[in-house]
């Protein structure tokens, strides 16, 4: 009986309880030393619902760099671009470096919005960008499609760059029915690569790039 009256306490307890991430998209978080000792997030996984409020939290219990950074490591094949712009204003915030490093890859979303979001960025060995045509959710309207580019470029423009680089590639990798990747050899022409404790002034051209 008494079991009985509590099941409806029970039940709104449920009820109240915060929903969970969707876990088949939700980002995950590690905390990680990178090889010189510096604290870091790693970052893998799709960008969901939900991730920034969650890399906000994990990065509270990042320690700063020496240059007053917290360091981020990202290895995901993108996601949503509407979340990627939430979490792109946490990097904003509490001024992050990107690092994509080793055999890791920073693909649609994330190349595209969160790595040049952050206050210093390092591609590192064999790590790699990919970058493609702007696929907003599963429309294939392609109103949707100019709309969401231009929200990209736009972003772009507010972090001190020119899209034109980006668009021509992506021209170029759309034709070929394939996707611009960027590496150690290719970044130096997009301006991209902002080590940490420099001045940052936006993208600069260094050299004409040649895209493949």
């Amino acid at each position: 009986m008494i079991a009985l009256r509590l099941m409806p306490v029970l039940l709104l307890a449920l009820m109240l309880l915060p929903l969970p991430r969707d876990a088949a998209r939700a980002m995950e978080l590690k905390h990680i030393r990178l090889n010189d000792g510096t604290p870091a997030l790693y970052a893998t996984g799709e960008i969901g619902p939900g991730d920034a409020e969650a890399l906000r939290a994990a990065l509270d219990e990042v320690s700063k760099d020496r240059f007053g950074a917290r360091v981020v490591r990202l290895n995901s094949p993108g996601g949503s671009v509407f979340h990627a712009m939430q979490m792109a204003q946490v990097f904003d915030e509490m001024r992050v470096m990107a690092v994509v490093a080793w055999d890791d890859l920073c693909a649609s979303a994330r190349a595209a919005i969160l790595f040049i979001a952050a206050d210093a960025r390092l591609l590192l060995g064999n790590g790699r960008l990919m970058f493609h045509g702007c696929e907003p959710g599963n429309t294939t309207s392609e109103l949707s499609r100019l709309m969401c580019t231009g929200d990209i470029g736009r972003f772009a423009g507010e972090q001190g760059f020119s899209p034109d680089w980006l668009f021509m590639g992506l021209q170029g990798a759309e034709e070929r029915d394939t996707e611009l990747y960027v590496n150690l050899r290719s970044i130096g022409c997009m301006g991209l690569q902002q080590p940490p404790g420099l001045a940052h002034y936006g993208a600069r051209q260094t050299r004409a790039c040649n895209w493949p």
